[in-house]
């Protein structure tokens, strides 16, 4: 399975990549590589992915996620979003 294929709230373990050496050392600066367990918080446009890795959210692109191979550990509960830019009503209900 691929990262661009789970769904929202997967518990998934980074197996392996396909990039270039220079791409690798970037992607494990990040604190992604093989071994590491992150759950799926938000599905982005055109396939992407945000990760949550150890309290930390990570943006992953579709072209990223589809080169990450990975294996699903559990399916959590989804994170309701919160933010204004997401929920205008609900942010605006929050602080009345």
């Amino acid at each position: 399975m691929y990262l661009k294929d789970c769904p929202i709230g997967a518990e998934v373990c980074l197996l392996s990549s396909d990039f270039d050496e220079p791409t690798c050392f970037r992607l494990r600066e990040l604190g992604l590589s093989s071994g590491v367990c992150a759950r799926i918080v938000q599905r982005a446009p055109f396939g992407g992915r945000v990760l949550s890795i150890a309290g930390q959210r990570i943006a992953i692109d579709g072209g990223t996620a589809r080169r990450f191979a990975v294996e699903l550990t559990g399916i959590a509960a989804p994170v309701a979003a919160t933010s204004m830019a997401v929920a205008p009503q609900r942010a605006a209900e929050l602080t009345a």
